[in-house]
């Protein structure tokens, strides 16, 4: 499920609030995870 919105993401055009809403995900996953 991840990985294919990870595909769509690679493969769409990207805008910047989307870009922010996926760094601010990513940070939150690696905060969550420690």
């Amino acid at each position: 499920c991840l990985e294919e919105g990870a595909e769509e993401f690679i493969v769409k055009p990207v805008k910047p609030s989307d870009l922010k809403r996926l760094k601010d995900y990513l940070v939150g996953k690696k905060v969550v995870e420690q």
